[in-house]
């Protein structure tokens, strides 16, 4: 089974890749993320040989999304605060996660139980060229807005549905075999990674996920990653708290930032790192644990990663054919 930064498997020949502009922004208030994206992509430099394409307007469901919700500038400010950190990198203590506010006021959310911030997950992606930037924005038109009922089994393929270039995802660096190659949708697992962080952050029931084969800068700390692999390799998890989840996104300083927005109840979420083992050849193994304690009882999880080195150019034939 091959594990890899994209969505499906490929072929691609030089003169196919192609990279289109960055998709029209949605119609919102406040913060927004398509425009974000716009402003990073005009000051990177777009490789000559490829050809602009044009990119269609992603429509968001009218019940499944909602637009008319922006992450606040204090609570994005909060939480790119590396003073609430845990010095592995991304993960907030649970003294952090209960000061995360922003109080929802919109009836139709409120009815949900979709009410105040749950949890939010970070990660960098900085020194993504345009490709991988066109990608996680395309993800993140599929995503933002999002309604988890309480008690749903998220599924983050059945999410994403397809990658296609007529959804607005182009080609871009991918893992295959543990070695750099090009794929359709290279950068989604930017998202994924996100949303596994905001969901281990929120103490939700974490059914299924997979670390990546190869540890990657842009997923520091190693072991709090998720990667995708349509028809394969899933992120799933359940909402078990009193309420429905409204997953938003926002972008600053080249960090993406997920909120999870519901109910809060007794529980508080810790997360220590257990184990951490490097290879002379660059393998490496983590353990994280989590513990998930409420007012009568506790549940604890470890989530093990085991990465391969990165296979170099000359391996790939022989990598390739083994596998």
């Amino acid at each position: 089974m091959l594990l890899g930064l994209t969505a499906l498997v490929f072929s691609l020949s030089p003169e196919a890749v192609a990279v289109a502009p960055a998709l029209p922004a949605r119609a919102r208030s406040g913060f927004d993320v398509s425009s974000q994206i716009k402003a990073q992509l005009q000051v990177r430099n777009m490789m000559d040989e490829v050809q602009p394409a044009e990119s269609p307007q992603i429509e968001a469901e009218p019940f499944s999304f909602y637009s008319n919700l922006a992450v606040s500038a204090a609570l994005i400010n909060r939480a790119l605060n590396p003073e609430y950190w845990v010095d592995e990198g991304v993960h907030f203590d649970p003294d952090f996660n209960s000061r995360l506010v922003q109080n929802i006021t919109e009836p139709f959310l409120r009815e949900r139980g979709i009410k105040e911030v749950l949890s939010v997950g970070v990660s960098d992606y900085a020194g993504s060229d345009a490709r991988r930037m066109q990608n996680i924005n395309a993800t993140i038109a599929k995503f933002d807005g999002y309604i988890i009922k309480q008690g749903e089994k998220f599924s983050f393929n059945d999410l994403l549905g397809s990658v296609s270039e007529e959804e607005g995802f182009t080609y871009a660096r991918v893992l295959l075999n543990s070695a750099n190659a090009w794929g359709l949708g290279g950068g989604v697992c930017q998202v994924s990674t996100n949303v596994f962080r905001a969901a281990l952050n929120a103490g939700l029931t974490i059914d299924e996920r997979r670390a990546h084969s190869v540890k990657f800068e842009k997923y520091e700390p190693a072991g709090l990653d998720a990667t995708i692999y349509l028809g394969e390799i899933d992120l799933q998890f359940t909402n078990n708290t009193p309420g429905d989840i409204l997953i938003k996104f926002a972008m600053r300083d080249e960090k993406l930032i997920t909120v999870f927005y519901g109910t809060k109840d007794t529980r508080q979420v810790s997360l220590e790192k257990t184990k951490h083992w490097e290879g002379y050849d660059g393998r490496l193994a983590t353990h994280w644990e989590r513990k998930v304690q409420y007012a009568g009882h506790s549940e604890g999880e470890t989530y093990v990663s085991n990465y391969r080195p990165l296979v170099t150019e000359e391996d790939t034939e022989a990598v390739a054919s083994a596998e």
